[in-house]
């Protein structure tokens, strides 16, 4: 890695979650199946891109609140070591797989995945098929390092909104 911010990191919260540092040189992976705590610090990374999920309704109530704890988590993580991030839906970061054959998105992404690094990457130890929260997070991470001024300056885009406390009324 260079001594300046470059690297994207991309993160798929998911049902399957994944994270992946991307190349902002060259686009390439530089880190594949990367955990939380052992991203590098906030200046080497010029910018954290979270996909925007929500619950569904199928899940149940157990099963939402513990995808919006894990979804929370991840946001407090990145608030907390001073990234900058962003977040980005997913019908945005699958346009970049638009022209791949599949059915479904997934299929899509996988394919993209494919041509641009290789699915190897994304094979798990003891697994023979890639895992589906690497090869999302990796196009995520793509994206905004395609992506990644205009992500900036758009205000809707960018994580948790700041706002002013307000002192509490007794």
């Amino acid at each position: 890695m260079t001594d300046f911010a470059v690297d994207f990191l991309g993160i798929d919260v998911g049902k399957f979650f994944g994270a992946n540092l991307i190349s902002g040189e060259n686009g390439g992976i530089i880190s594949s199946h990367i955990k939380l705590y052992d991203i590098p610090p906030p200046e080497k990374i010029k910018l954290v891109i979270v996909e925007k999920v929500h619950s569904s309704p199928l899940m149940g109530v157990v099963g939402a609140f513990s995808f919006g704890k894990s979804a929370g988590q991840v946001e407090g993580y990145l608030d907390a070591k001073g990234y900058r991030w962003v977040y980005v839906t997913p019908q945005k970061w699958q346009e970049l797989t638009a022209g791949y054959i599949g059915e479904s998105p997934k299929e899509r992404a996988r394919a993209f995945a494919e041509k641009t690094w290789g699915l190897e990457k994304f094979i798990l130890p003891r697994c023979t098929v890639p895992h589906q929260g690497l090869v999302d997070s990796a196009v995520i991470g793509y994206y905004g390092r395609l992506k990644w001024q205009e992500l900036l300056l758009n205000p809707m885009a960018r994580g948790r909104p700041k706002k002013k406390l307000r002192p509490m009324k007794f």
